[in-house]
C-alpha cells in the first residue's frame, strides 16, 4: 500500500489524502494505485481556480475502486473557484451513491452510466448555481475510475487524460475546444491548436448549458502503467515531450507531479496548473 501527500498551494483539494488498497473484485485482477497529486496558481495568477478530488469510494465487498477528477474553473475568480469546486464535489457524491446502490441499466456498461450520471449531476449544480447568483461560471473536467486494471475516465473540456507508454504519451481524451473542432475539419494542423486565437474557446463544459454529455473511455492497465490528468496550464506550457521524459524518469508518481508543476512554472506559469500522477501496480499472485 501507498500513500501521497499532495502539494495544494491554495487549490481546492478534496480527499486527496488517499491509501491505496488492493482492489477485491469479481473476476478482476488485485491492483494497487498509487497517486500524486499537485496544483499550483502558477506564476500569473493570484488565486487558483482548480479542484482535484481523490477518493476511496469504498463499495461494499471490500471494493478498492478510487475516483480521481481535475476540475479548471472559468469564469472570474469566485465564479471559477466555484464552479470547479462544486462539480468536484457533485462527482464525488454521484458516483458514491451509484457505487453503493450497485444500480444500473442492463443495456448499458454500469461504469459509463455512472460516470455520465455524476457529470450530468455537475452540471445541473453549477448551472443552477450560476443562474442563481447571476454569474458566467463553467468548468472543465476530467476523471478517471478505476476499479481491477481497467481505467473508466470522462471528459468534458480541454483538461486531458493521456496514457504514458514506453515510448511517448497518448492522449487518451479529446479537447471540447473551438481549435480541436477546426482540427477535425481539417482547417488547421496539429502544431496549429495550441497557439491559435480558438484554442481556449470551449465548445462543451459544465455549467453553460442545460445539459451536457461527456465522452467517454475504457482503457485496460499493465502493471507499471502511469496515468496523468492535468488542466491545459500544464499542457499550453510543458511540450508533450518533456512531459513524457519527467513522468518516466521520476521515481514516483508524487516527485512526477511535482517535477511537471516545477516545469510549467519555469516555463512562465502562465495560468493555474494540476497534475495527477497515476501508477498501476499488479501483484504477482502467490504461488501455490
Amino acid at each position: 500500500m501507498t500513500k501521497e501527500t499532495p502539494r495544494g498551494d491554495d487549490a481546492q483539494l478534496e480527499d486527496v489524502e488517499i491509501e491505496s488498497r488492493p482492489a477485491e473484485t469479481s473476476g478482476k485482477p488485485r491492483v494497487e494505485v498509487s497517486a500524486g497529486v499537485v496544483s499550483h496558481e502558477g506564476q500569473q495568477r493570484g488565486h487558483n481556480e482548480d479542484s482535484v478530488l481523490a477518493v476511496d469510494l469504498g463499495a461494499p465487498g471490500g471494493s478498492g475502486m478510487q475516483l480521481y477528477a481535475v476540475a479548471d474553473g472559468a469564469g472570474g475568480m469566485a465564479a471559477g473557484d466555484l464552479a470547479s469546486k462544486l462539480t468536484v464535489r457533485a462527482v464525488k457524491h454521484s458516483l458514491a451513491g451509484s457505487v453503493a446502490d450497485g444500480a444500473f441499466d442492463p443495456d448499458e456498461d454500469p461504469y459509463a452510466g455512472w460516470l455520465a450520471a455524476s457529470v450530468r449531476a455537475a452540471n445541473y449544480l453549477v448551472h443552477v448555481h450560476a443562474g442563481k447568483d447571476r454569474q458566467r461560471m463553467a468548468s472543465t473536467l476530467v476523471m478517471a475510475l478505476i476499479e481491477g486494471d481497467e481505467v473508466h475516465i470522462a471528459n468534458v473540456g480541454d483538461s486531458r487524460a493521456y496514457l504514458v507508454g514506453e515510448t511517448g504519451l497518448r492522449q487518451i481524451t479529446r479537447d471540447h475546444s473551438a481549435a480541436q473542432e477546426l482540427l477535425n475539419a481539417g482547417l488547421i494542423t496539429q502544431d496549429q491548436v495550441k497557439d491559435h486565437p480558438f484554442g481556449h474557446v470551449l465548445t462543451r463544459a459544465i455549467g453553460p448549458e442545460e445539459d451536457v454529455e461527456p465522452d467517454l473511455y475504457r482503457e485496460r492497465m499493465h502493471s507499471g502503467d502511469r496515468l496523468l490528468l492535468c488542466t491545459d496550464g500544464l499542457t499550453n506550457m510543458v511540450p508533450e515531450a518533456d512531459i513524457w521524459e519527467i513522468i518516466r524518469s521520476a521515481p514516483d508518481p508524487q516527485a512526477a507531479a511535482e517535477a511537471l508543476i516545477d516545469a510549467a512554472n519555469r516555463a512562465g506559469g502562465r495560468d493555474n496548473i494540476t497534475a495527477v500522477v497515476l501508477e498501476i501496480r499488479i501483484p504477482e499472485p502467490p504461488q501455490a
